[in-house]
């Protein structure tokens, strides 16, 4: 599935159909991340508050580049037609990458006074680490799939699919909710008061990104109302069903939308 949707993804991004130059591209944005993560903490430890100003940075300049992808889709498509994505990918979603990636390492860096007993942060680490592995397991229609994850169809939605089985039965929003628990895993073991708001900053930038896309998908899919008000977006209130179903694949709740 993995190797079928990067070729997919290289319809959409030539580049990525040669070796040297999408290593090229993933190895400029894994640099770029841990430049920004080197700078940012040095100045987290530089300033009282330093982290959350460090935290807030990362999210703004995720959410600005995002932004920006998203509110020129359809002026791309005009203009650029067939290769609208690849226009958007490099100039807004390889920075706003950076940014996200940042955001959500950058609570593994965070240090500060003891907030639990070691124990209990590391068994709540411990949970979170495990539950968003067996999310990505059980959700590989999307988190397997880089035309999905890649925003590709926000692009040509005529190109994509409704999903409506598996791990969107139980949360509309499975990728964020694998992003959070990362994020408040890393928070959990540092085991401190700021780094767990790090965390929770990441949490508010994606549940407000997640509202984004929800109302574009009300505007396209009348069902998704529906869909909404009886799916929880990235955890669920009792969680012994929702992790039968992620260690056997079984026991689905009532139908999803995509």
């Amino acid at each position: 599935m993995a190797l079928e949707s990067w070729r997919r993804f290289g319809e959409f991004v030539p580049e990525m159909r040669r070796p040297g130059s999408a290593a090229l591209v993933w190895s400029g944005i894994g640099l770029a991340c841990v430049l920004a993560l080197a700078l940012g903490g040095a100045v987290s430890r530089a300033l009282p508050l330093g982290p959350l100003l460090v935290q807030g940075t990362f999210g703004v300049w995720a959410a600005a580049w995002m932004r920006g992808f998203w509110s020129r889709r359809a002026a791309y498509r005009e203009r650029y037609g067939a290769l609208a994505y690849r226009e958007l990918f490099f100039r807004f979603l390889v920075p706003a990458v950076v940014g996200a990636v940042s955001a959500l390492c950058f609570p593994a860096l965070v240090g500060g006074e003891r907030l639990a007993p070691p124990l209990l942060a590391h068994g709540l680490a411990a949970y979170l680490f495990v539950s968003m592995l067996l999310l990505e397991l059980r959700g590989r229609a999307v988190f397997w799939d880089f035309t999905l994850r890649a925003f590709v169809y926000s692009v040509f939605p005529e190109r994509g699919r409704l999903l409506t089985s598996g791990i969107f039965h139980w949360l509309r929003h499975p990728v964020y909710s694998a992003a959070m628990r990362f994020a408040f895993g890393l928070a959990a073991l540092r085991n401190n008061a700021l780094a767990l708001a790090c965390a929770g900053l990441t949490a508010l930038g994606l549940w407000l990104w997640a509202r984004m896309e929800e109302r574009d998908l009300e505007e396209r899919e009348p069902a998704y109302a529906e869909y909404h008000r009886r799916v929880p977006a990235f955890f669920v209130a009792r969680p012994l069903r929702l992790w039968r179903f992620l260690a056997t694949g079984r026991d689905r709740p009532l139908g999803g939308f995509r």
